[in-house]
């Protein structure tokens, strides 16, 4: 993922908020979750947000864009005049978070017309004191408080680009992987599907396969085919009537004892707790 030019960028700041509950990054208990915020065509500015232990989901126009622990999201502008087509749908469903921090602000360029999700699991200890530190000034309001917080908000978009551009891959090295991510598409809900079948339809060796695959997703091909069965999974239990075994063995899960654990660790709930407190949400609506 390329990172927006911001050199030449001229950024105002129009408010900061959020804070981080707590400094670690140990995963809390979830609230009666999830929750729904919906917004139409009403945010007129771009938002950057540093997110240490949290899952949310993110839907902007019939785009989906799941958010896990220790990831930074840029939130496109949805004014009317600048995104074409205008935004129908721009809307949060929140399951765990332990908070976040957040910068929303306004530039004279189009620099995102969608969301763009940047993992800094690598790098969150050398970032957050720089969106603590954006927090804190604009909430004191010292003399050149503004000034200040653009200067510390070109900081974080530095850092960002030059921690993106550690992870980039080269044309010739995603072309390496590009055909085993359809063939992922495609078969990761079979049990048979093995992490050697994507090094071999890629023809390079395990090792190195490993090694460009953590390079562009920062997690290895194992967790990154997981990820997307526990996806499937949670879709299934709130749109079918199926139950919990059959859910487990249509998301590629020998075992219904292993995917409810799995699930329990990446969700931080059961798939039953899910279900209940889903459903329990959606009534309040």
């Amino acid at each position: 993922m390329a990172f927006f030019e911001f050199d030449n960028l001229k950024i105002d700041i129009i408010r900061v908020h959020g804070r981080i509950l707590d400094s670690s990054l140990q995963k809390k208990e979830p609230s009666s979750v999830p929750s729904f915020e919906s917004y139409y065509n009403s945010v007129d500015f771009y938002e950057v947000v540093l997110m240490p232990v949290c899952n949310r989901i993110f839907y902007y126009n019939g785009i989906k864009a799941p958010i896990t622990d220790c990831s930074i999201v840029m939130l496109p502008n949805a004014a009317t005049e600048i995104v074409n087509p205008p935004i129908k749908e721009y809307r949060v469903e929140e399951y765990l978070s332990n908070g976040h921090i957040a910068c929303q602000f306004t530039c004279d360029k189009l620099i995102s017309e969608k969301i763009e999700v940047y993992p800094c699991r690598q790098y969150f200890n050398e970032i957050k004191p720089l969106f603590e530190k954006i927090r804190n000034t604009w909430t004191s309001k010292n003399v050149g408080y503004k000034s200040t917080c653009v200067a510390l908000l070109y900081q974080i978009f530095a850092m960002m680009e030059k921690k993106n551009n550690a992870s980039y891959l080269s044309n010739s090295q995603y072309k390496i992987i590009q055909k085993s991510l359809g063939y992922i598409d495609e078969n990761y809900l079979k049990p048979s599907l093995a992490c050697s079948d994507l090094a071999e339809i890629s023809g390079v060796s395990m090792p190195y396969y490993n090694k460009l695959f953590a390079k562009k997703f920062s997690i290895s091909p194992k967790q990154y085919i997981l990820n997307k069965k526990l996806d499937y999974a949670k879709d299934l239990i709130v749109s079918s009537n199926l139950s919990i075994s059959e859910i487990a063995e249509k998301s590629g899960f020998q075992s219904v004892h292993h995917f409810s654990r799995l699930f329990k660790n990446h969700f931080n709930m059961s798939p039953k707790s899910y279900k209940k407190s889903y459903y329990n949400n959606f009534l309040k609506l």
